[in-house]
C-alpha cells in the first residue's frame, strides 16, 4: 500500500494487533491474573477494591480503587494503568472462564474496533 495508506484494514485482515493494544493486551492478562489471585502478594498488595476503601455499598464496589495521583507519570504506572483499564472493560470480559478465553475476546475486541 503507499506510505500514507490508512493501516486499520490491514491490521484487522491480518489479524495483528497495534502496538498499543499489545501494550493493553499485556495489561489486561496481569489484572486478569490478580482478579484470580495468581499474582506474587508483593505485586497483588498494591491494588485495592473500592469496597476495601469505602465500608458503605456503592455501584463501583467491586471495581479496583485509582490511587491518587499528582503528576501525569503516575498515570502510566501499573498502579494506575490496570485499575484504570480493568475497571473501563465490559464485565463479560472479566468473568471469562480462563486467561486464554480472556485474551482471545480482548484480541477480537480491539480488531473489531479497527474495522468500525
Amino acid at each position: 500500500v503507499p506510505a500514507r495508506s490508512h493501516t486499520d484494514h490491514l491490521f484487522y485482515e491480518n489479524k495483528f494487533l497495534k502496538v498499543q493494544d499489545i501494550y493493553l493486551l499485556n495489561l489486561g492478562s496481569i489484572m486478569y491474573h490478580l482478579k484470580d489471585n495468581e499474582l506474587p502478594q508483593a505485586i497483588a498488595s498494591l491494588f485495592v477494591r473500592n469496597e476495601q476503601v469505602h465500608k458503605h455499598f456503592t455501584r463501583q464496589s467491586s471495581s479496583y480503587h485509582l490511587p491518587s495521583i499528582r503528576t501525569h507519570f503516575k498515570l502510566n504506572t501499573l498502579v494506575y494503568a490496570g485499575p484504570r483499564f480493568w475497571n473501563s472493560l465490559d464485565i463479560t470480559l472479566k468473568q471469562a472462564v480462563s486467561l486464554n478465553i480472556f485474551k482471545y475476546k480482548l484480541k477480537m475486541n480491539f480488531l473489531n474496533d479497527y474495522i468500525l
